[in-house]
């Protein structure tokens, strides 16, 4: 992956990994208490990830977010785009499970599958992954809404 895929962290000495991501994003100036309360009530309603909602409303772009999204679970986010996914690679995943689990096989060096992912920390999600594929999961965190438009672009 290139090192323009993975998204910079935000200065992370400003980020205070035990905050709500909403806090977060407040603290470095790029949502308004109004914005984040719009978002909440929206994520009560349908039971989606603040991060999603946040996006999905227009409020942060998903090049801001998926850092901090990234700084929480402690794993490296990336942005996708085709560009990003080998071919030969994506389809060690059926897509249907690729579906189901909200993953996307990007490249493999040696015995290591890196998977754009939208729950990282799911190891149920992580170890069905090895099972299927034979290979050493590296989750890195992806929104879901990218995962979803990109998958039928790649099978």
């Amino acid at each position: 992956m290139s090192t323009s895929a993975l998204l910079s962290p935000p200065l992370e000495g400003h980020v205070d990994r035990g905050a709500p991501l909403g806090e977060q994003l407040m603290h470095a100036g790029l949502l308004a208490p109004h914005e984040l309360e719009a978002a909440l009530t929206q994520q009560k309603s349908k039971g989606s990830r603040l991060g999603e909602v946040l996006s999905e409303m227009g409020f942060v772009d998903e090049e801001d977010l998926l850092p901090f999204i990234g700084i929480q679970l402690g794993i490296p986010a990336v942005r996708l785009r085709e560009g990003l996914v080998d071919p030969a690679v994506v389809q060690i995943i059926p897509r249907a499970k690729a579906e189901r689990l909200h993953a996307i096989a990007l490249f493999c060096v040696r015995d290591e599958l890196t998977v754009a992912l939208a729950e990282p920390q799911n190891l149920q999600i992580i170890d069905e992954i090895e099972r299927i594929t034979g290979k050493r999961v590296r989750p890195v965190v992806a929104l879901r809404s990218a995962i979803e438009k990109l998958i039928p672009r790649c099978y």
